[in-house]
């Protein structure tokens, strides 16, 4: 069974935070407002829910969604550089992307590899479907073209077909 302490603080730092960076980004691909970041959030939000207490999921996910969820403050892992400086957010979070498949290789087997990071980029998906792009988040198609860029990239990215 994978536990914390399979991890360094580092590696554990980059799982925690990949389901938030790839949700900062696809917000910043095609900023809709207010409305439209508070559904994407809060659909974000309902999927670790979910994980945390579906028995079928994949041990990894459960894992970091129940560490998001229960022990935020107490175990928040050491704070690498987070994203490069330069460029736009969704730039910057596919660079970070690109070193997630390698610190999951160092640590869990390919299943569970790939189903992390088939996870994130179903929770990118969830967070870019979450809000129609137009005016107030209620008008518009559901995934913008920037979006789905961002989203197609993320797939190419870590592998995920």
């Amino acid at each position: 069974m994978i536990a914390r302490r399979d991890f360094t603080d580092e590696q554990w730092y980059r799982l925690r935070a990949a389901p938030f960076q790839v949700t900062e980004a696809v917000i910043e691909a095609d900023p809709s407002g207010t409305l439209a970041t508070g559904r994407e959030l809060k659909a974000v939000e309902g999927e670790l829910e979910r994980v945390r207490y579906d028995p079928g999921e994949n041990s990894l996910v459960r894992l970091v969604a129940n560490s998001l969820k229960d022990d935020a403050a107490t175990d928040p892992g050491v704070a690498p550089a987070d994203l490069p400086e330069d460029g736009p957010l969704p730039e910057r979070v596919l660079a970070v992307m690109a070193d997630l498949p390698t610190v999951l290789d160092a640590t869990v087997d390919a299943d569970t590899n790939a189903a992390f990071r088939a996870w994130i980029v179903q929770i990118a998906e969830i967070a870019a479907g979450a809000a129609k792009e137009g005016f107030a988040g209620v008008a518009g198609p559901a995934v913008s073209e920037p979006e789905q860029d961002f989203l197609d990239r993320l797939r190419q990215t870590l592998g995920v077909s």
